[in-house]
């Protein structure tokens, strides 16, 4: 998928039949395809290109580039919260794409799951309520099911959503291909 979204749309060969297809139809729907892709897989911060970091909700082509740069100046990031600190890429985009970014060895553990950071401090609760860190409640199955989410619903956080959080805890950056 790295390499696939360098490449041209119109340059893959999808059939016989492609070019018989509106050529702008086409690449609107597979750019909403990998775009798809990508958000569900998520993306390592670290070592992204530009043309994959695109496809990425809430980065366009110059956040994608001020990225990159930032990365090549500074080092890598340590923390999700580093990109706001990115030129060209304010809250509203952290907001919308810090949950499919993933880093690898962050100095919080969390920045290494599909937890987006507005969740953080529910799973902090959830550890603080167990009398444990979060890195021994990450990956325990068995801890976490011992988590009763009702305690936790408030108006930002329903059942489903703390589900989602649970499945995360259970298996963190896990590829779900």
């Amino acid at each position: 998928m790295a390499e696939l979204v360098k490449i041209d749309p119109k340059s893959i060969g999808v059939g016989q039949y492609q070019h018989d297809v509106n050529q702008s139809a086409l690449k609107k729907a597979l750019a909403l395809t990998v775009e798809s892709c990508v958000n569900y897989v998520g993306v390592e911060l670290n070592t992204a290109s530009c043309e994959l970091l695109f496809f990425v909700s809430g980065i366009g082509k110059t956040a994608a580039n001020n990225i990159v740069d930032f990365r090549k100046s500074k080092g890598a990031f340590k923390s999700r919260k580093e990109l706001l600190k990115v030129c060209k890429l304010g809250a509203k985009a952290f907001e919308q794409c810090a949950g499919f970014l993933r880093i690898r060895d962050s100095l919080y553990p969390l920045d290494n799951s599909a937890i987006h950071p507005e969740a953080y401090s529910v799973v902090e609760k959830m550890a603080d309520d167990a009398h444990l860190s979060l890195q021994e409640i990450i990956g325990d199955e068995k801890l976490i099911a011992m988590i009763e989410i009702e305690k936790y619903v408030t108006d930002d956080f329903g059942i489903p959503t703390l589900e989602d959080i649970l499945k995360e805890l259970k298996k963190p950056s896990r590829d779900p291909r």
